[in-house]
């Protein structure tokens, strides 16, 4: 018995070991914070913003320096990124209807909710890509148990707000082009030499 009593201790030690390294992991891998992770990983550094639905694994994120913009399309993806010049346009779905947009050169329609009682929200992001035109994170399903949280349609209001500044400022700036120069003249053609066999007009003729 005493003989097996360091076996055992070491048994138990490591079950303890290999227990706390499982919990870790899980609690590392979780769509919450891998969410955020993979985002940040994406644009290279901390995100000005983020917007998470965890349950689906899909995400938006945004930072300023160097400007870009990640989403999240479901569990295990890797992120797309755009850059802001790629970004046509963000909409705010309440409830089956667009409550909010904004969209490069048209008139922007606010928020005109602050407060509703939620079955359905999501975040339309549309860009300037052939294989990836547009993203719709959806935040709220009718489906989906429970009740959904004022914290989400806060975060969705943050993002929309900062898509739209990224509108504002790359919709109407246009780019300033170094006007045209004109060519330098071509130079006259040389004045032909009299030919030296061609009689001059002066002389008499013979």
């Amino acid at each position: 018995m005493t003989a097996s009593a360091p076996l055992l201790l070491l048994f138990l030690v490591g079950a303890a070991v290999i227990t706390a390294a499982a919990m870790a992991w899980r609690w590392w891998m979780e769509p919450v914070r891998r969410g955020p992770r993979t985002l940040a990983a994406r644009l290279g550094g901390a995100l000005d913003a983020v917007v998470l639905s965890a349950d689906r694994g899909e995400g938006v994120g945004f930072r300023v320096s160097p400007p870009g913009i990640a989403v999240l399309r479901g569990p295990g993806d890797q992120g797309l990124i755009f850059g802001f010049e790629e970004l046509l346009g963000v909409e705010l779905m309440i409830n089956g209807e667009v409550r909010a947009r904004a969209y490069r050169g048209e008139p922007r329609r606010p928020l005109d909710v602050t407060r509703a009682r939620l079955q359905h929200l999501a975040l339309r992001l549309v860009f300037d890509d052939l294989r990836y035109p547009e993203f719709e994170l959806r935040l709220r399903e009718p489906e989906d148990p429970g009740e959904a949280s004022s914290q989400a349609l806060d975060s969705a209001r943050r993002m929309f707000a900062h898509l739209e500044a990224v509108l504002r400022q790359t919709g109407t700036a246009e780019i300033a082009r170094a006007p045209a120069t004109a060519p330098p003249p071509a130079p006259p053609p040389p004045a032909p030499t009299p030919d030296e066999d061609e009689p001059d007009a002066d002389d008499p003729p013979f």
